[in-house]
């Protein structure tokens, strides 16, 4: 039985909800060409985000969130842009619950105008740290691709996976011994399991900054079908409620 504390708690999440209801569906301000003007002058100053750290795991090097502002703060606030990271959340009964959104927007003062991204954020590990840092991962890649930053992390990922998939003989069985992926019938697996729920295919993928899950490495396979079965039962559950 529905407690009043739990009703009292939905009625607000879901007002919260319809509040951001009209913002969401838009992308920009109606006009925009002092902002251009001014990113565009901003844009000639960017540089390259350095990559300040290490995944172990994988072995490569990548930008950090401190790394992507470096990159863009100064030349931003000389040209009178700043950066606003908000987070809602709405309700969604085909998606089983509540998501959590990011809306990033880069606003100029003195006119007012903007543009944004807007992401879903869904957290790997339960807690508040395992929220704060999917917001923060899903923050870096909004600044980037608002501003249009050179990453070398990202664009050598991108060509790592088409050597790949130009690799002969890439869907046959023998695929993990010889490119250390997962197979066909694993990547298959880990597709029905997730089944319908958007969110947590857009966590995995970028969890491991990859474009299908037929790129994830076998040692993979067993912890990404654990995390799938942990949250949609999380899911199945609240929906039964």
């Amino acid at each position: 039985m529905v407690t009043n504390v739990k009703e009292r708690k939905y009625e607000s999440m879901k007002y919260e909800s319809m509040k951001y209801e009209s913002m969401k569906t838009e992308s920009a301000s109606e006009n925009n060409n002092e902002l251009f003007k001014a990113l565009l002058i901003a844009n000639e100053e960017f540089s390259p985000a350095a990559k300040s750290a290490h995944n172990n795991h994988r072995d490569y090097d990548y930008s950090t969130i401190g790394d992507i502002y470096t990159a863009v703060k100064a030349s931003l606030h000389k040209n009178n842009i700043f950066i606003l990271h908000h987070r809602y959340i709405e309700y969604k009964e085909n998606e089983g619950g509540f998501i959590t959104f990011l809306d990033t927007r880069l606003i100029h003062q003195p006119s007012g105008q903007w543009i944004k991204d807007l992401c879903i954020i869904v957290a790997d590990k339960e807690g508040n740290q395992g929220v704060g840092a999917a917001i923060t991962y899903m923050r870096k890649q909004a600044v980037l691709l608002l501003c249009a930053v050179p990453s070398e992390d990202i664009d050598s990922e991108k060509e790592r996976i088409k050597d790949v998939e130009k690799k002969p003989n890439y869907e046959k069985n023998n695929q993990s011994k010889q490119y250390n992926t997962i197979t066909r019938a694993q990547a298959q697996k880990i597709e029905d399991a997730v089944g319908n729920h958007a969110p947590v295919r857009e966590r995995i993928l970028s969890s491991f900054e990859i474009s299908h899950y037929s790129q994830l490495k076998p040692e993979d396979f067993r912890s990404v079908i654990d995390y799938i079965n942990k949250v949609t039962k999380g899911i199945n559950s609240n929906q039964g409620n």
